[in-house]
């Protein structure tokens, strides 16, 4: 008795709450216009929309639609014709979320403003990402000097370490095709920190692809790294005076200098190779593994 009730209970609320969608209550849970459009959706389509609309709002299952149109506005975004500009996407976003927070009364209106907001800001985040991302590989080997902003420092147990460079300036290349971002060994890292400014000669390879089908491809995540270029340095490190660095390497420069710190703690705590795998474990910083 109990199993055959339930459903018929369930299409009775489903009913219930297609009739406050359609008809306006004195709590404004209505969809925008509802009313007006009830004739239109006799069709099956806007039938079924209607009843899982009024069922998503039932069991409170909106906010989930969220993420759904922030990756749609995502997908959009890499599928428009070349990176459009940031601005007007996030200005439609936030003109969509201040309206819905005047719309909280309507139910209805409030979730389709939301939605709206979460469809631009989602476009806006992959224009963001495939700026920050625009890093052609180096066309052909070469021997250059370059200097630039040290962003990251990875230190080794023989010693040496790798360093990755914000690159500003460099010999042999035109700013157009020179690399953004190149990542260096070293045998020797003479108390390198984070945030230096330094010139150095080095010799430069593009990332390496994949070795066999299906294998490792290291091009693929050093492109999603912003790495355009790999090698090594030749001769020493000298430090050099450039302008001064944008809010962006100073933050990246801070959270490097913090993961260099806890990782040499946790490596001297527990001592050994113990130590370097725990603090690779932690801060992802492999340098200290044998």
């Amino acid at each position: 008795m109990a199993g055959e009730s339930d459903p018929k209970r369930r299409s009775s609320g489903a009913r219930g709450i297609a009739g406050i969608l359609a008809r306006p209550d004195a709590r404004g849970l209505s969809l925008p216009g509802a009313s007006s459009l009830a004739p239109t959706l006799r069709h099956p389509l806007g039938e079924w929309l209607r009843h899982g609309i009024a069922e998503e709002i039932e069991h409170k299952r909106l906010l989930p639609w969220l993420a759904v149109a922030f990756g749609a506005g995502i997908l959009l975004g890499f599928s428009a014709d070349g990176p459009p500009p940031i601005w007007p996407a996030l200005l439609a976003g936030a003109a969509c979320a201040l309206l819905a927070c005047k719309a909280r009364a309507h139910l209805g209106r409030y979730a389709c403003l939301v939605g709206a907001a979460g469809l631009f800001f989602g476009f806006a985040a992959a224009i963001l990402r495939m700026d920050g991302i625009d890093a052609a590989p180096l066309a052909r080997p070469l021997v250059a000097k370059l200097s630039g902003y040290v962003e990251a420092v990875e230190e080794r147990a023989n010693g040496g370490g790798r360093v990755t460079l914000r690159v500003v300036r460099m010999d042999k290349l035109d700013e157009a095709s020179r690399p953004r971002r190149v990542r260096v060994t070293t045998k020797t890292l003479d108390d390198l920190k984070p945030g230096d400014a330094v010139e150095f000669s080095a010799r430069l390879l593009p990332p390496p692809e994949a070795a066999r089908p299906g294998g490792y491809d290291f091009a693929r995540d050093a492109y999603f790294r912003g790495l355009s270029a790999v090698g090594s340095v030749s001769g020493k490190i000298a430090r050099v005076a450039l302008p001064e660095p944008g809010l962006s390497l100073r933050l990246d420069a801070w959270v490097d200098r913090a993961r260099n710190a806890l990782t040499d703690r946790i490596a001297r705590s527990i001592g050994g190779q113990p130590g370097a795998v725990a603090a690779a474990l932690v801060t992802a910083k492999r340098g200290l593994i044998d």
